[in-house]
């Protein structure tokens, strides 16, 4: 609950909305609805005297890479797949060390 005095609120999400990747779809809609709730808690809460920002940090250092590849491990049936051949592909370039920010499949 917001108090009543004037205060800052901030909220953290990712850039990724911008330009959606294949297979990400998900993940880039949870990001439009950060920006909305956003958009809405700074008109809900302006006459209050509170101010709302989002934060847009870019790129961290982060395992993800390596958390894919287990997903990836744990979760699809590459044999089975009608994908198999674009996975193949994509899990060779994360094994590599590659695509450190997982960025559009090209």
């Amino acid at each position: 609950m917001f108090s009543p005095q004037q205060t800052e609120r901030s909220l953290h999400y990712s850039t990724m909305r911008l330009i959606p990747p294949p297979f990400r779809g998900s993940y880039s809609t949870s990001k439009f609805a950060i920006e909305s709730l956003a958009d809405a808690l700074r008109m809900e809460l302006e006459e209050a005297g509170n101010r709302v920002a989002l934060i847009e940090p870019g790129p961290i250092a982060s395992r993800v890479v390596e958390h894919t590849l287990q997903a990836y491990r744990r979760n699809v049936d590459l044999e089975r797949s009608v994908r198999r051949d674009t996975y193949r592909v994509r899990i060779a370039q994360l094994e590599a060390g590659g695509l450190q920010v997982l960025q559009a499949w090209s």
